[in-house]
């Protein structure tokens, strides 16, 4: 799908989040990499690319952040300090 674009496999997956309106931080300490990263605003992917990275493996992934966003902040902390 790169190629349809003239972009990288990580161009594409990060205009997609921000197609489906996520907020993205990308993380990386190469330079190339950061300006890789920052031109994702000069292509738009089409509807039949959006649904076709959708469907995608969709299997979860288990990792600190994905346990803690599918249980409710209550659950998480009780309030009390000590």
């Amino acid at each position: 799908m790169g190629e349809k674009y003239g972009k990288t496999a990580a161009q594409v997956a990060l205009r997609w989040l921000l197609q489906s309106d996520v907020i993205i931080i990308p993380k990386t300490v190469h330079k190339e990499r950061m300006q890789e990263n920052l031109n994702l605003f000069d292509f738009e992917l089409d509807a039949e690319d959006m649904q076709k990275i959708a469907v995608l493996d969709t299997a979860p992934t288990v990792s600190s952040s994905t346990i803690i966003a599918e249980k409710q902040p209550s659950s998480l902390w009780s309030g009390e300090l000590w």
